[in-house]
């Protein structure tokens, strides 16, 4: 019996023990039940669009973010690699609760003394300061605290990319930034085969297809054909130029003799330089690249190298006699075999062709078949070339007085060479004008 009756007294004795472990344990941990999916309550009135600025204090130094004419994160004035500033940006924003800690350990939980302060300003000149600390034991977080508050949250593990925040601006990492057609102000390409430089026009020419024109090395500075798609393919690799990562080999980078050393510059003042070197390897697609001014090395994949490095700048070329919408033409004067054609393009409903009232379509016709008088390739160093007898003329006056005159003359048997106010630097094939000369017989029949 009391035997039995000792066994129930140990058995009391262990639940006893049992509940008050567990209850020790509640209370050093003492976590409330999972809020996961909330902001804390201090980020409440905070999101993407209403913050004005914000600061990370971290183990790596201090970084200041703003935004750039309302669009751009700059970290310490610099675009930062991979949108890195606008990813800290939508983090912070986004800060989600795990659990809230009622009962914390500021000292265990790296709060006492936080590596990682974050202070934000809302546009409303809301303040707030926060604590970042130390990562929980089981991997689910980060420990978080308002600056004036004991309260403690377990949030999301994004926010180690705060913790660990860094810029490395002596490299490349201000080289980062999108580049398109929008923001461009000027490229300078130079590879082993192939050499020009993209402009943007100072003044924007409303009655232009583009707001580019090639300032080398064609003396004829024609428009931009933005439309031909090895432009944006350029581009797309332009943006692409992330490196793999450092390369730690001791060799001869191609430096000196580059595939290709391209330097955009934006409208907003950015610059991004691009210079790839040798292959890695024999049949391969990983090249030594460095960026901007920095010596440092970098492997790059780059997945259609022939296309990049031999990007001709003809192709992007537009050297038609005229170069605006048929709604900016006031006038076209065409000179053929002796022939003249003075046509009045100011009433789009009565085209007059001599004085002559002739067929809209004819004229809209005649039109579409002078852009389509392209140039086939640039002449080289047979630019400053034999010139034969002349073909065709063709003179245009733009409703904002801007006169061309471009000049068809006989090149070889199959290509006539084009001259644009006294510059020669393209040829185009014959058997293009076929159409004009075609419609140019049908005016001959309407003014008769």
């Amino acid at each position: 019996m009391k035997k039995r009756k000792l066994a129930i007294l140990l058995l009391l004795v262990a639940c006893i023990g049992l509940t008050t472990a567990f209850m020790t344990i509640s209370k050093n941990n003492d976590m409330a039940k999972p809020t996961e999916g909330k902001q804390p309550p201090f980020m409440e009135l905070v999101n993407l669009e209403n913050i004005a600025t914000f600061t990370v204090q971290n183990a790596n130094g201090v970084f200041d973010f703003r935004k750039k004419d309302g669009l751009l994160w700059l970290v310490n004035d610099e675009s930062s690699l991979d949108n890195k500033a606008e990813e800290i940006a939508s983090i912070l924003a986004k800060m989600e609760v795990k659990r809230k800690v009622t009962k914390p350990n500021l000292a265990a939980f790296g709060l006492q003394d936080a590596k990682t302060e974050v202070r934000i300003t809302t546009k409303e000149g809301k303040e707030i300061a926060l604590f970042v600390g130390n990562e929980t034991p089981t991997k689910e977080g980060y420990y978080v605290k308002k600056a004036e508050d004991d309260a403690v949250y377990i949030v999301s593990s994004a926010v180690a990319k705060m913790v660990h925040f860094s810029m490395d601006t002596s490299s490349m990492e201000r080289t980062i930034f999108p580049v398109s057609l929008v923001n461009i102000k000027k490229i300078e390409y130079v590879s082993k085969s192939q050499q020009f430089t993209l402009q943007r026009y100072t003044d924007k020419r409303d009655q232009n297809f583009s707001d580019y024109y090639l300032d080398y090395p064609f003396k004829t500075k024609p428009q931009v054909d933005i439309a031909h798609p090895d432009l944006p393919a350029f581009l797309d690799f332009v943006n692409a130029a992330v490196p793999i990562s450092e390369t730690s080999t001791s060799a001869d980078f191609g430096f000196q003799d580059p595939n290709l050393d391209v330097l955009i510059q934006t409208i907003d003042g950015h610059e991004k330089r691009v210079i790839v070197g040798n292959t890695i390897a024999e049949d391969s697609n990983r090249y030594y690249v460095r960026f901007n001014s920095s010596e440092k090395v970098y492997e790059l994949q780059i997945e259609q190298p022939d296309k990049i490095f031999q990007f001709n700048p003809v192709k992007l070329a537009i050297q038609a006699p005229v170069y605006a919408f048929i709604t900016k033409v006031k006038k076209l004067e065409l000179e053929r075999d002796g022939k003249k054609y003075s046509i009045n393009m100011e009433n789009p409903e009565a085209y007059l062709i001599n004085g002559k009232k002739v067929e809209t379509q004819v004229v809209k016709d005649l039109f579409l078949s002078l852009l389509e008088l392209k140039a086939d390739t640039d002449m080289g160093e047979q630019a400053s070339g034999a010139v034969g007898q002349n073909q065709l003329s063709v003179s245009v006056t733009y409703t904002d007085g801007d006169v061309t005159t471009t000049n068809y003359q006989d090149y070889d048997e199959q290509f006539y060479s084009i001259t644009q106010s006294g510059d020669t630097d393209f040829v185009i094939a014959k058997d293009k004008f076929k159409r004009v000369f075609e419609l140019l017989g049908k005016v001959d029949q309407s003014i008769k």
